[in-house]
C-alpha cells in the first residue's frame, strides 16, 4: 500500500506553499493532502581565472602565459548525458567585448574551462588582428572583467574583477659571445651581439619568427638594419644568430666598405640598436653600446692586435705581414682582421646574405629581393633560396639574386638566402613574407525575366576570392518573398517564384576567416503571356550646362500588356543633393554643381502603385559644365592578358577642355581583387594570377570637378581555363506578335568546356524568353519597340564579358521610324567664332508618313547650346573649344514609336596654325 511517485520537474520560487493531493481512485471521498513551505536552494556559480595547470591567477602578462576562464555551476540545469558549453564575456576598459564558449570538462560535472586561453583574445595598440580586447599601452596596467551569467538564473552572475593585463614592453642588449652583457666593444676582440626581446602575444606560437632592428652609428649616423631570429618557437627572444656586430663595422683606412655601413673613426664612437614592434608601432625600444678604437696591444702597430696576431701565427713585431694573403684568397691578412675572417683559410671569407627586409603583400606575384647580398672583395655572388614556412609555393628563379612566387593563400612564408662567392657559403639569412587575408569579390551576375512557374538559377561563379579560398554563398531576396532555393549556399541556386514581381537579389560570398562583399542582381518575374511587368527607360546619358535646367525622359518607358504607367524617378549620386521636379514620364532639376550626376527611374503598371508591379530600376546619368569644363576619363582599349603577365593601365588619353586635370582615382570594380601599383598614378600596373575579367573604373578630376567614371576591362587567361567569349549574334528586325530567335551558337571556349547560357533583356517592353539558359531562345513581342538583350556564357570556372544584340519590332500597320544623324565631322576653328550644323534630316518613317519629330541630345564633350531647339532636323552650335562632341538623335512618327537611337561625333581641331 506504499506508492512513490517518478521524478517531475516543478517550477516554483522561493517560500512559495507546496500542496500535495491524493485521492483514492476507487473512493473519491477518500482525499487527503499535504502542504509544505518551499524553500529553494540553489547553488551559486564560481568563476576563476587560472592558469594552463587550473591554478588561479590574476595577473597576466600578454603572450607569456594564456589565461583561462572556469565556471563551476552545478544546478541540476545542466544536461547528465552530454557536455554543455556555455559563454563568457572578456570586457576591457575600453568598452571592448569579446565572448566565448567554455566547455563543460565532462558530462553533468558543472565545471566549464575555455579550450584556449586568453592569449588569443588580446591584440596590442594599435592593431587588433588577433581579437577585440585592446591593450591601452605598452608597460600599463589595465583591469579586464570576466563574466558569467546562469543562462537560467540571471540574478546568478559572478564576475573576476579586476584580471589584471599589460603588454611588457621589449628590451633591446648587446652580448658579447658569451651571451654576456656588454657596453663596450674592442675591435677584433670581441663579438657583439644585437638581442631583442619581445614576448607579446602577437608572436606566432608555432614557427620561430624574424624581427629587424637597425644599428646606427651615432657619431657618423651610419646604419645597418638586421634580421633577427627568434633563437626558439615563442620565445620571444631575437638575435643576430650569434654573428658579431665586429662583421657590420669597418675601421679606416680601408677604402671599401664592402658589405658593411658602419665605420669607425679615431675617436670613441656610441653605436644605437633601435628595435620597432612591427605590430605595434608605440613599442619601441633601444641600447647602446660604445665602441672604443684603440686596440688591446698592437706592438708593431700595424692594426692587428698582438692577440689577433699571435692566435693566427703572425709576427706581432713585424708590421709587413699586414700586407701579406698568408691563405692567397686575394684578401690581406689586414682585410682579414678586419671582415672577421680566418687568414690562413681561403674559404672562410664568408660572403653576407640579405633576403631583404620583411614585407606583407596582397595575394599575388610577389618578387623576393637578394641584391643586398655582399661579398668580400667584391667577388661575384651565386644565390639559393629555400622555403622554410608557409603553404607550399614554387620559386621561380630560386638560383637568382631576384626570384618570384604565386603566394594566394593568407598566412606567413618565410624564405631562407644562402650566397656563395666561390669559396664558402654564407651563413643563412631569413626574410619573411606575410600574405594578406583579402576580402573576396561577389559577383552576382545580369538580371534576369522568367514566368511564373518557371524556375532559374543564378550563376555566380564569377565571385572570387584572392587568397583562393572556397567561398560560402548567401543569396537574399532584398524585397517579396521567395522560397528557398535549393543549392542555397553554392554559386547557381535555383529559384522557382510564385508570384509575378522584380524582386532585388543581393548575394555575399564569405572566406574561411570571415570576410566577406555583396553584390546585387535581380529576378523580374511576369505573370504570363498577358501579364508582363512594365520596363523603364530614362534615355540615354546626356551633358547638361550648369545653372539650367535639365529634363529627364522617361516617356520611353514601356509596358507590354498596354497598362497605364507610374513614373518614380531618384536621385543616386552626385556632387550635390538635386530636388526633382516630377510630372509624368518626365523629371527637371537645375545642377548648380559641375560634375556627374546619376539618377533611376522604376515605373508602375498598377493603378494603386502596388510595389510588386515595379519594373527593374535603371539608371541614366548627367554630365555637368558650368564656367569649368568637366574632364573625360579615358582608362584606354580593353585588353587580352594572361595570368603572371604585368598590365598596365592607362589613363594618359584623359583628356580636359581647359588642359587642367590634376588627378587620377583608380578603382577595381569586378575580377579577382588586385593589388595596383599605385591608384592615383595616371598609368598604374598590376600581375593578375587569376583568370577571368577584371574590371577598372577611372575618375579624373581638374580640381573642381570629377568626370563621369569611366570602365575598362582585361580579360585574364590562364593555361588552365581560357576566358570563354560570348556572341549574342547580329543585330535584326520583327514583327510584333511574330516569334523573334536569338542565337547564341557562335560564343566559343578555347579549352572546348561545355557553356552555361545567360540571357538577360536590357531594353525594350519586359518579354520573356523560351529558354533563358540556352543557346537559342525565342520570345514573341507584343508591342513595337526597341528590343535589347545581353548574352553571358559561362565555362564553369569564368563568366565572360557581356555581348549586347537589338532588334527593331515593328507592327504590321506602323514600323519605326529611323534615324540618321549624318556623317561625323571634322571642323577646324580658327580666330573667330565658328558655327557647326548637325544633321538628321536623312531620318524616315519606312511607313511613308510625312515627317517625324526630332530629338537631340549631347552624349559627351563641352556642353553646347543647340539652336534653335534640340527638336530641329538641322540645329546648329558654337563650337566651344578643342575637341570631341558627340550627340544622340532619336526620331518618332506620328503614332508617337521611337526609332533607336543614331550618334554622330563632331572633332573641332585648331585651324589657327
Amino acid at each position: 500500500g506504499a506508492f512513490r511517485a517518478n521524478d517531475r520537474v516543478l517550477e516554483t520560487t522561493s517560500g512559495a506553499t507546496l500542496v500535495v493531493t491524493y485521492v483514492d481512485p476507487d473512493f473519491a471521498f477518500d482525499r487527503s493532502e499535504h502542504r509544505a513551505r518551499t524553500r529553494i536552494r540553489q547553488t551559486a556559480a564560481v568563476l576563476e581565472s587560472v592558469d594552463a595547470d587550473g591554478v588561479p591567477m590574476t595577473r597576466f602578462l600578454v603572450g607569456v602565459e594564456p589565461v583561462f576562464a572556469q565556471v563551476t555551476d552545478t544546478d541540476q540545469n545542466r544536461n547528465p548525458s552530454a557536455r554543455e558549453s556555455v559563454p563568457v564575456t572578456f570586457s576591457s576598459q575600453l568598452g571592448d567585448l569579446e565572448s566565448v564558449q567554455a566547455l563543460e570538462t565532462a558530462a553533468d560535472t558543472g565545471v566549464f574551462r575555455m579550450q584556449s586561453g586568453m592569449r588569443t583574445l588580446i591584440a596590442s595598440n594599435p592593431a587588433r588582428a588577433n581579437g577585440v580586447l585592446e591593450v591601452i599601452g605598452v608597460g600599463v596596467q589595465e583591469a579586464i572583467t570576466i563574466r558569467y551569467v546562469d543562462r537560467e538564473d540571471a540574478s546568478d552572475a559572478p564576475t573576476v574583477n579586476p584580471l589584471v593585463v599589460f603588454q611588457e614592453p621589449s628590451a633591446v642588449s648587446f652580448l658579447d659571445r658569451d651571451g654576456n652583457g656588454t657596453t663596450e666593444y674592442v675591435r677584433g676582440i670581441d663579438g657583439v651581439v644585437v638581442r631583442v626581446r619581445d614576448r607579446d602575444s602577437n608572436r606566432s606560437a608555432g614557427v620561430a619568427e624574424t624581427v629587424t632592428a637597425t644599428v646606427e652609428d651615432l657619431i657618423t649616423h651610419d646604419v645597418e638594419v638586421l634580421n633577427l631570429l627568434e633563437t626558439g618557437v615563442n620565445t620571444g627572444l631575437f638575435s643576430n644568430s650569434g654573428r658579431p656586430l665586429q662583421s657590420v663595422l669597418v675601421f679606416p683606412p680601408s677604402p671599401v666598405l664592402g658589405d658593411t655601413v658602419l665605420q669607425a673613426g679615431a675617436v670613441a664612437h656610441l653605436v644605437r640598436a633601435v628595435y620597432r614592434d612591427a605590430k605595434d608601432p608605440s613599442d619601441t625600444s633601444n641600447g647602446t653600446a660604445n665602441l672604443r678604437p684603440q686596440d688591446a696591444a698592437d706592438s708593431d702597430g700595424d692594426g692587428m692586435p698582438d692577440s689577433w696576431e699571435s692566435s693566427n701565427g703572425l709576427n706581432l713585431s713585424d708590421p709587413r705581414d699586414a700586407a701579406l694573403d698568408n691563405d692567397g684568397d686575394g684578401r690581406t691578412n689586414l682585410q682579414e682582421f678586419r671582415d672577421g675572417t680566418d687568414p690562413n683559410n681561403p674559404n672562410d671569407n664568408r660572403p653576407i646574405a640579405r633576403p631583404g627586409q620583411p614585407r606583407t603583400v596582397h595575394p599575388g606575384r610577389v618578387t623576393l629581393d637578394g641584391t643586398g647580398s655582399s661579398s668580400p672583395g667584391g667577388l661575384p655572388l651565386t644565390y639559393r633560396w629555400r622555403q622554410v614556412t608557409g603553404s607550399p609555393v614554387t620559386l621561380s628563379g630560386s638560383d637568382t639574386a631576384k626570384p618570384s612566387f604565386t603566394a594566394l593563400p593568407a598566412g606567413l612564408y618565410e624564405f631562407e638566402l644562402v650566397v656563395n662567392n666561390g669559396r664558402v657559403d654564407s651563413f643563412a639569412n631569413r626574410v619573411a613574407i606575410t600574405v594578406q587575408d583579402v576580402a573576396p569579390v561577389a559577383e552576382a551576375g545580369p538580371v534576369f525575366t522568367i514566368d511564373v512557374g518557371q524556375s532559374f538559377s543564378f550563376h555566380g561563379e564569377a565571385s572570387r576570392d584572392p587568397n583562393s579560398s572556397r567561398l560560402i554563398y548567401s543569396w537574399l531576396p532584398l524585397a517579396g518573398s521567395l522560397p528557398t532555393p535549393a543549392n542555397a549556399t553554392g554559386p547557381t541556386p535555383i529559384f522557382a517564384p510564385s508570384q509575378a514581381r522584380y524582386y532585388p537579389i543581393q548575394l555575399t560570398v564569405t572566406d574561411p576567416a570571415g570576410n566577406s562583399s555583396v553584390s546585387r542582381t535581380g529576378l523580374l518575374v511576369n505573370g504570363g503571356a498577358s501579364d508582363h511587368l512594365p520596363s523603364a527607360d530614362p534615355g540615354p546619358d546626356r551633358v547638361a550646362r550648369a545653372g539650367s535646367p535639365v529634363t529627364l525622359d522617361g516617356s520611353a518607358s514601356g509596358d507590354s500588356d498596354g497598362n497605364t504607367l507610374a513614373y518614380r524617378w531618384n536621385f543616386v549620386s552626385g556632387p550635390e543633393v538635386v530636388t526633382l521636379t516630377r510630372s509624368g514620364a518626365l523629371a527637371i532639376f537645375t545642377p548648380l554643381r559641375d560634375g556627374f550626376y546619376r539618377f533611376e527611374l522604376i515605373v508602375n503598371d498598377s493603378a494603386t502603385s502596388d510595389p510588386s508591379r515595379d519594373s527593374a530600376p535603371v539608371g541614366v546619368g548627367v554630365l555637368v559644365n558650368g564656367t569649368n569644363n568637366v574632364p573625360t576619363a579615358n582608362p584606354g582599349a580593353d585588353q587580352i592578358v594572361s595570368t603572371g603577365t604585368k598590365v598596365v593601365l592607362d589613363g594618359r588619353s584623359s583628356a580636359d577642355p581647359d588642359h587642367t586635370i590634376l588627378s587620377y582615382r583608380w578603382r577595381q570594380v569586378g575580377g579577382a581583387s588586385v593589388e595596383l601599383s599605385s591608384t592615383t598614378s595616371a598609368a598604374p600596373s598590376f600581375i593578375p594570377v587569376l583568370s577571368g575579367i577584371h574590371r577598372f573604373e577611372l575618375v579624373v578630376s581638374d580640381g573642381l570637378a570629377d568626370s563621369k567614371p569611366t570602365i575598362v576591362r582585361v580579360r585574364v587567361d590562364s593555361p588552365s581555363n581560357h576566358v570563354p567569349i560570348a556572341n549574342a549574334g547580329p543585330d535584326a528586325t520583327g514583327t510584333v506578335g511574330t516569334v523573334v530567335s536569338l542565337t547564341g551558337v557562335s560564343s566559343f571556349d578555347e579549352d572546348a568546356s561545355p557553356l552555361t547560357y545567360m540571357w538577360t533583356q536590357t531594353q525594350g517592353p519586359s518579354v520573356t524568353l523560351s529558354n533563358q539558359s540556352g543557346p537559342a531562345p525565342a520570345f514573341r513581342p507584343l508591342a513595337a519597340g526597341l528590343y535589347a538583350f545581353e548574352l553571358t556564357v559561362g565555362d564553369g570556372v569564368n563568366l565572360s564579358s557581356a555581348d549586347r544584340v537589338e532588334f527593331s519590332v515593328s507592327s504590321a500597320t506602323n514600323r519605326p521610324p529611323v534615324a540618321n544623324a549624318g556623317n561625323d565631322q571634322t571642323v577646324f576653328l580658327g580666330a573667330t567664332a565658328l558655327t557647326v550644323r548637325l544633321n538628321g534630316s536623312s531620318s524616315y518613317d519606312p511607313d511613308g508618313s510625312t515627317g517625324v519629330a526630332y530629338l537631340w541630345t549631347q552624349t559627351s564633350g563641352t556642353t553646347v547650346s543647340l539652336a534653335p531647339d534640340a527638336g530641329s532636323a538641322t540645329p546648329t552650335f558654337t563650337a566651344p573649344g578643342i575637341g570631341n562632341l558627340e550627340f544622340s538623335l532619336t526620331v518618332r512618327d506620328r503614332t508617337g514609336l521611337r526609332s533607336s537611337a543614331d550618334k554622330v561625333v563632331v572633332t573641332v581641331v585648331d585651324g589657327t596654325e
